[in-house]
């Protein structure tokens, strides 16, 4: 067998990749990756979230749905895949995972039971129906990347946040429970080729978000290894591993986008 290039390796040419939360502060980057190797991207979004840009619009498609909507989500979901088999010709090879809906109380001792079930259910079960109807489309194998958060590996540390707000348990939870899928999900589609890891990004803040909290910028650089933030692109290089063959013998492992933090 011939040896393949890196080049060879990474290129998506040709190929379709479906990214929900994909013009998000992450998703972009994320869109913007796969754009570069050459994919054709359909970012789906909530309709709800901040637009950031990406470098090239060219093979890039927006498609909303509501995917809160429990009482929707089987519809919707059967809409997206028909909008993309009548759309495209070609099947999907890579689904990114990257929507999330932020709890609205994160205080848990506040935190009411219509909250905890939407909290959690949102950052979960719409991903798992989306994986299960994507990957069923994934005739020739593809790759699968769920994007979790270091708060699944391990606790926020309430003397960090000094009483002005904090990380919600059903968002940890929730992460923790999409990395177990995530490794459930690689050995049972493992025999159709299909790949499946989650990533697990660190402090990744959002403009502004820091912006009169110079205190709390300095406590989550002092987590982490490299004593910083993280820039927005540097999930690209994690995502281009995963999404190509560059990973193609890497399956149910979640890798730390975090700077060491969880190392620690």
């Amino acid at each position: 067998m011939v040896m393949r290039t890196l080049n060879e390796m990474m290129s998506l040419n040709g190929k379709l990749a479906v990214v929900t939360g994909g013009r998000g502060w992450l998703g972009s980057a994320i869109s913007d990756t796969l754009l570069e190797l050459g994919a054709h991207v359909i970012s789906v979004s909530r309709g709800k979230s901040c637009v950031f840009d990406v470098t090239n619009f060219t093979n890039l498609r927006e498609y909303v749905i509501d995917l809160d909507d429990q009482a929707k989500l089987e519809t919707s979901v059967a809409e997206l895949m028909k909008f993309i088999k009548t759309t495209y010709a070609m099947q999907p090879s890579v689904l990114i995972n990257n929507m999330c809906v932020w709890p609205t109380e994160l205080d848990f001792a506040k935190t009411s039971l219509t909250q905890m079930t939407g909290s959690i259910t949102s950052n979960i079960i719409p991903q798992l129906y989306l994986t299960q109807q994507v990957t069923n489309a994934m005739i020739e194998g593809g790759s699968v990347i769920n994007v979790a958060s270091m708060y699944a590996k391990v606790a926020p540390d309430p003397k960090m946040y000094r009483g002005v707000g904090g990380n919600a348990l059903e968002y940890g939870a929730a992460k923790a429970a999409l990395s177990q899928a995530t490794r459930y999900l690689a050995a049972s589609l493992g025999p159709r080729k299909i790949r499946v890891n989650s990533i697990s990004p660190g402090p990744f803040s959002r403009p502004g978000s820091l912006d009169d909290k110079e205190w709390f910028r300095q406590e989550l650089n002092n987590r982490t290894m490299l004593g910083r933030v993280a820039q927005r692109d540097e999930v690209k290089g994690v995502i281009a591993l995963l999404a190509t063959d560059l990973g193609s013998y890497i399956t149910g492992e979640d890798i730390a986008v975090d700077g060491g933090w969880t190392k620690l």
